[in-house]
């Protein structure tokens, strides 16, 4: 049985498109390619999360079949969490991220502080926010994580700020300027505190449910010179 946090499932996206890649409908550890999700992302990434030689050991997604249970989720209360539905340009500055957080939570009709999750040189994402008040929750009420303190400081989450204040979801790719919520960035990956255009920016994915995929590129190949999608929290 695989230990990994990766799981085999031979689903394959490519171009939007679903295929398959199952090591010869996984009775050929010699074949070249199976596909592999990945636990730790929502959306596509869940069942493609890239490939790995057959001979490799993975776990598995397991689900029960032969029973029908209406479910009714009761909506979490908290705070609100979303990802931008608009874009941010990095040499701007922090303060036109927050602009821009605020802008799109007052169209949503949402009350309240709301700022950009994003480091700068002297400051880390988990000090912009007070994180002995509620929870974070998406728009379509899921919680992001049990606590506020918990979506900064815990290896994973209830799941993804991957929705916008519309309630679209989300998989693009997003600026976070640094590799930890609970530390400062380098000026190499926030645009020397988003005030430059050139160099790149360190970058994380909207589906990840957890710090390990919330920042998956560094650096990344989001530019500095370039508009971005950011999250955003309510403080």
């Amino acid at each position: 049985m695989g230990t990994s946090r990766v799981t085999w499932t031979g689903t394959e996206i490519f171009r939007g498109e679903l295929r398959a890649q199952t090591c010869d409908d996984w009775t050929n550890e010699l074949a070249d390619w199976g596909a592999r999700g990945g636990p730790d992302w929502l959306g596509t990434g869940f069942t493609f999360q890239g490939s790995s030689p057959c001979n490799e050991q993975m776990s598995l997604y397991c689900f029960q079949v032969g029973r029908s249970v209406r479910v009714s989720p009761v909506p979490a209360p908290g705070r609100l969490a979303f990802v931008s539905s608009g874009a941010f340009l990095p040499s701007s500055g922090i303060a036109a991220a927050d602009a821009l957080c605020q802008s799109e939570a007052t169209t949503a009709g949402r009350s309240g502080v709301f700022r950009a999750v994003l480091a700068t040189t002297s400051a880390s994402p988990a000090s912009r926010f007070d994180l002995t008040g509620p929870p974070w929750v998406r728009v379509d009420g899921i919680r992001v994580a049990p606590t506020a303190a918990a979506f900064f400081q815990s290896a994973t989450w209830d799941s993804a700020p991957n929705v916008t204040p519309f309630g679209d979801y989300a998989e693009f790719a997003i600026a976070v300027g640094g590799s930890s919520l609970t530390q400062p960035g380098a000026a190499a990956d926030t645009c020397s505190d988003w005030s430059s255009s050139e160099g790149n920016i360190a970058a994380g994915r909207a589906v990840g449910t957890g710090p390990g995929v919330f920042f998956y590129e560094l650096p990344a190949f989001l530019i500095c010179g370039g508009y971005v999608n950011i999250a955003c929290l309510e403080d």
